[in-house]
């Protein structure tokens, strides 16, 4: 799997290392930043220079902010799509001009851990779950730049259809 770094993240360090280090901590398909911070203590760990370790500056929490950030900046680069990974209401697809995807995800928003892709498109629950933030996000979406739906129609009528369809999917 090649993994890449998402848009907008700064880290010092390789996102192909970032993704790799995550996977070796998932537990069924899940990471938590306490796991990530305890697995770079040592020096020699791969993301130990990715964190602040100086109590004075930064103390454990800040640690686990700084771990969710570093899980967050990882996506993969879609180059091929297994089969079981695919499903009927699911639709991976490849886009020229934003060719990865967003490998974790906090389903839960407990901030108890975080998700990979893969694990949560072949669960049902899970992916309703995933799902239901979207629709979540894309309603806080409208409601923030509601303001510009007279400048920007086309775009605010499409969200409205789409919703409708979920809703009437669901």
């Amino acid at each position: 799997m090649e993994f890449i770094r998402r848009k907008g993240f700064h880290l010092k360090t390789n996102p192909q290392i970032v993704g790799e280090v995550c996977q070796s901590l998932e537990k069924d398909g899940k990471v938590t930043p306490k796991d990530l911070v305890d697995a770079s203590r040592p020096k020699d760990a791969p993301l130990h220079n990715e964190f602040e370790w100086n109590d004075k500056i930064a103390s454990e929490k800040y640690r686990e902010v700084q771990a969710g950030y570093i899980i967050r900046s990882v996506a993969i680069r879609i180059t091929s799509i297994p089969a079981e990974v695919t499903k009927v209401n699911v639709q991976i697809t490849k886009a020229e001009d934003e060719p990865n995807v967003r490998f974790y995800h906090a389903i839960e928003r407990d901030g108890k851990g975080f998700e990979n892709i893969e694990t949560i498109v072949t669960d049902d629950e899970k992916e309703a779950k995933l799902m239901a933030q979207c629709v979540k996000d894309i309603k806080y979406f409208k409601e923030k730049y509601i303001v510009l739906k007279d400048a920007m129609p086309t775009l605010f009528d499409a969200i409205d259809k789409e919703l409708e369809r979920i809703e009437v999917a669901s």
